[in-house]
């Protein structure tokens, strides 16, 4: 038995697999173009999920932005008409109630 080699070791092994084929083999050239293509995909897919969260973290910034201009805004109107509800009151001989302390 021990000078007879088994249908396995004759053949290659099953265990042993070999994934490279030779380099200047036109199934090989196919398959890294593949793998590339592949790559260049999920790559694309990558950078437009970072484009989202880019955009979508804009547009948080944005909104906030644009909440503190609102309030400024109303802000402003606010005193305005305070004003010149104030000068209304003046000018009929009244005035606010204001407590000092």
């Amino acid at each position: 038995r021990r000078g007879r080699a088994s249908s396995e070791q004759r053949e290659g092994g099953a265990t042993k697999v070999s994934l490279s084929p030779p380099p200047h083999s036109w199934a090989w050239g196919r398959v890294i173009c593949l793998e590339r293509e592949k790559q260049e995909a999920q790559r694309l897919v990558k950078s437009c999920r970072n484009l989202c969260a880019g955009v979508a973290e804009e547009l948080c910034f944005a909104n906030k932005a644009l909440v503190m201009v609102r309030r400024a805004a109303l802000r402003s109107l606010l005193h305005r008409e305070h004003l010149q509800y104030q000068r209304e009151l003046n000018h009929g001989g009244k005035s606010f109630y204001v407590e000092r302390l």
